[in-house]
């Protein structure tokens, strides 16, 4: 049970920082355009 929780939760966190990473390239491309 314990390593099927860490994997499920280990599949939320990358789930979560790459949600964070596109939001955030997106945001700094929108409000800090860069040529």
């Amino acid at each position: 049970f314990r390593s099927n929780y860490a994997r499920q939760f280990d599949k939320a966190e990358n789930r979560m920082h790459s949600i964070k990473a596109i939001m955030a390239a997106t945001l700094g491309n929108l409000f800090i355009p860069r040529v």
